[in-house]
Order: structure tokens, then sequence, then C-alpha cells
């Protein structure tokens, strides 16, 4: 069986990559927002919720009294937590917007649209090369 050379080449798993490259996070949406219709896996932070917020302070033992204590409690409280997730785009908002993703984790029939911060995307997965963020 012959496999064109140009579907050969265009063919792209989501999760796999040939080359990395470290990008500023402008450089790093433009490159999610021109995905097209491309698979891709990108690993964000997802917006905290006031669930979060009350399972962190459960977890403590007792609230501290310094000023510096509480303010890394406060950066870990809004900072959101990590997920990385595979899917492909649905649109986007220009300008450091947010973006809509089909996530391709979650079963067919159940809501597949999740929204991409662009503030707080990591990484990004797309066409054979893995984008990091500076810093």
């Amino acid at each position: 069986m012959h496999v064109d050379t140009r579907l050969k080449n265009k063919a792209y798993a989501a999760s796999q990559y040939s080359s990395t490259l470290t990008v500023s996070r402008i450089e790093l949406v433009e490159a999610l927002e021109n995905a097209g219709d491309s698979v891709f896996t990108v690993t964000f932070c997802k917006r905290v919720n006031q669930k979060d917020i009350v399972a962190n302070f459960q977890a403590l033992d007792k609230i501290p009294s310094s000023k510096t204590e509480l303010n890394k409690i406060a950066k870990v409280l809004l900072a959101g937590t990590e997920r990385t997730m595979v899917g492909y785009l649905d649109s986007t908002e220009p300008n450091m917007g947010r973006s809509k993703v089909v996530d391709l984790e979650v079963s067919a029939g159940k809501h597949q649209l999740r929204l991409v911060d662009h503030r707080t995307v990591k990484e990004l997965i797309l066409q054979d090369v893995r984008y990091v963020l500076k810093g």
C-alpha cells in the first residue's frame, strides 16, 4: 500500500513532538490561535472556583497570623489547578482572551467545550512542535 508523502508529512499526534521551542506568552498564544483544525495538547491553569478555595482552607490546620504566610496561601488559592487537555480549536478571542476548545477526552454526547484562558497557558504541543513558556 502506498502512502501519499504529503499526507504522511502532515499527520501529527497530539502528544508527540520532535522539537521544543521556548517562547514568550504572545508566541505561545499565537500558535494556539493559529491551530486551525489540528488536534493538540494544551497545558493551562483552570479557573479558581469556590469549591477549590473551600477545600484548600479546610486542609489548613490553622490560619496563619503573619502577612508573609497569608500572602503565600493567597498566591496558591488564586493560581488555579493545572490541567492538560487534548482537543481542537472551536473558536478564539484575539488579544489574550480565551479559546473555546473541544475536549476530546470527554465522552461524546457530554459537554465537550472548554474555555482556555490565554493568560494561563503554559505549554502547547501542536504539529510536531512543543511550545514551552519562557520562565
